[in-house]
């Protein structure tokens, strides 16, 4: 995450604290730092979680095909592409 990021680079000396502080500042104003860390959603207001997040993005990447990733998600091709497509584009 961006979070961790920030605090190895002011652990190694890359960025100061001044900046480490501003930086987290602007997180929390981004709402990156509350809790709970949702989900996003999906075209019909459902949460998206990880597993789910995961194929589309080995989808995306050519790491899996079409029927592999409408089979792990246990939808049809069809509904892949009518649900899912935007995520993967």
């Amino acid at each position: 995450s961006i979070q961790a990021i920030t605090h190895r680079c002011r652990n190694l000396g890359i960025i100061s604290q001044a900046l480490s502080n501003r930086l987290f500042d602007t997180f929390e104003d981004l709402g990156w730092r509350r809790r709970p860390f949702m989900e996003p959603l999906d075209t019909q207001g459902k949460r998206i979680g990880r597993f789910e997040r995961l194929c589309l993005r080995a989808l995306a990447e050519g790491a899996i095909s079409e029927a592999r990733a409408s089979d792990l998600l246990e939808v049809s091709t069809q509904e892949l592409n009518d649900e899912w497509r935007w995520l993967v584009s």
